[in-house]
């Protein structure tokens, strides 16, 4: 038996801890006190409002009598008639009036009423000028005694009204017994209703956490239902729905990663191991021993390179630091760049044309900002055929506070005027893996891992940064970065070297 109880306590303390329980708990306790305040009130204005009906009925009576005892309409009988407690009436015992003359002595009172004096000696002594109303124990009873002055040519004469407040408590307490037998039954009530309403309103959350549980992560398609009203559960499941297209496109990106991670490995390690089985053949030549390491070795840089690549992505997307900033002179670093690619331009037969600002020291990181154009006008003069052109434009460029981001930004311009980039690859050219050589002219032998583009966004994204890829009106490609930065405007200028 007492293990039953505890297991009932358990259950009941389970229950009490969820939602739901909590949801019925906190509405039943709202409920009682504001239902104890609620009976508070009734009963006190119940009771105000009684005392008040007595006062008024008093008030009128002893108006009415004053009245004829002004006008000489009332029959004294001096001394009045007094009875005992044992012989008078109940009716009797419920009002009376009284009047005492300007000498102090009764000499009315209807009905006869109880030994005692119902106006205290003070006062008869010393007649009020107002009417006064009290409450006092008079006969063993409670009784409201109204007392008005009525002036007459003899003096100060006195009417006296009594009510017992016998019924109207009476009537208070019945009120009061019968709201504390109706109050347990309506909070009752309210406790069924709240927990029917609670169950109703909490359904499309078991809904949702039966879907949920029904989720795979497999199940691309997968989502919880959402209510068809428009309230806090819709939009937490919509946002919950939301959370599930970020997870399963993360998922899909994760996969797609190692699917090319893979893919981008195998060739390099079947080449590698190809070069080491030909290394290691007894008919094998000198000639063809190093010819094997020298290739062995391209390979290993490679994967080398590769390797570094994705580690630095795996950097920016776990939120580490991936550039180190310092006061850099962007327009010297602009020219050193130019310098190193004017040569390549020019056995290319490409013109290479470089415009940069005369002076700008900034706050950024000059190895990423350089492998960020090694990347750009790398590609470009891959991808631009003999006789045309690469530039690389650099200015500052202020943008009002209303646009985004607003302030001084560094804006650097590479351009080409090779095939441009395919329509269907401008959404994902910062995409890892993806490739446009195919449009851009370059045959997949010749083609790099996919991830220069997603290095270069990730640099620019480290310096709060934007970039843009896009396909120019008069043709050709060109990529645009802003990096946000505080500096003096200055003049550019322009240097050209044909090749």
């Amino acid at each position: 038996m007492s293990s039953q109880l505890a297991r009932s306590r358990q259950v009941i303390f389970r229950w009490l801890r969820g939602v739901r329980g909590r949801l019925v708990a906190t509405y039943l306790l709202a409920a009682a006190i504001l239902a104890a305040a609620g009976v508070a009130l009734f009963t006190l204005t119940l009771s105000r409002g009684l005392r008040a009906n007595v006062d008024a009925a008093l008030q009128a009576r002893a108006s009415s009598l004053a009245a004829d005892l002004v006008a000489g309409n009332v029959e004294l009988v001096d001394p009045p008639p007094r009875i005992t407690a044992a012989g008078r009436a109940a009716k009797d015992a419920q009002a009376f009036t009284a009047i005492y003359a300007a000498g102090g002595h009764m000499v009315d009172a209807q009905p006869p009423i109880l030994p005692g004096a119902p106006v205290p000696a003070d006062q008869v002594r010393t007649p009020p000028l107002v009417t006064t109303i009290r409450t006092a124990r008079y006969g063993g009873e409670s009784f409201r005694i109204l007392v008005q002055p009525v002036a007459r040519s003899d003096g100060i004469w006195l009417v006296v009204a009594g009510e017992s407040l016998g019924a109207a408590d009476e009537a208070g307490t019945q009120v009061r017994q019968a709201l504390f037998i109706a109050v347990p039954i309506l909070l009752a009530l309210l406790g069924i209703g709240a927990f029917l309403l609670s169950g109703a309103a909490l359904k499309p959350v078991d809904r949702m956490s039966a879907d949920a549980q029904n989720l795979g992560e497999h199940d691309p398609a997968g989502r919880i239902t959402e209510p068809a009203t428009r309230d806090s559960l819709n939009h937490l499941a919509q946002a919950f729905n939301a959370l599930l297209d970020r997870l399963h496109n993360s998922l899909d990106r994760q996969r797609s990663l190692i699917a090319d991670a893979g893919h981008e490995l195998r060739t390099p390690l079947a080449v590698l191991q190809t070069e080491l089985e030909t290394a290691v053949r007894p008919t094998r030549s000198r000639a063809d021993l190093v010819d094997s390491i020298n290739h062995a070795r391209l390979e290993v840089t490679r994967l080398t390179a590769l390797a570094e690549d994705l580690l630095l992505l795996a950097q920016a997307d776990s939120g580490h630091p991936i550039v180190r900033r310092q006061l850099t002179d962007v327009t010297e670093l602009l020219d050193d760049v130019a310098r190193a690619y004017y040569d390549r331009a020019a056995t290319g037969g490409l013109t290479m044309r470089t415009e940069v600002p005369l002076t700008l020291i900034a706050d950024l990181d000059p190895t990423a900002l350089r492998r960020i154009l090694d990347n750009l006008l790398g590609n470009s003069l891959r991808h631009t055929p003999a006789g045309g052109a690469v530039s690389l434009h650099a200015g500052i460029e202020t943008i009002s506070p209303g646009q985004s981001p607003g302030g001084t930004q560094l804006v650097l311009r590479v351009g080409d005027t090779g095939p441009g980039f395919p329509p269907a690859f401008l959404p994902h050219a910062f995409d890892r893996f993806t490739r446009a050589d195919q449009g851009r002219g370059r045959s997949a032998a010749s083609a790099g891992s996919g991830l220069g583009l997603a290095i270069v966004e990730a640099l620019v994204h480290a310096h709060a940064g934007g970039i843009t890829a896009t396909n120019p009106p008069g043709g050709g490609a060109l990529v645009e970065l802003r990096l946000p930065l505080t500096a003096e405007e200055a003049e550019p200028r322009t240097r050209m070297r044909q090749p």
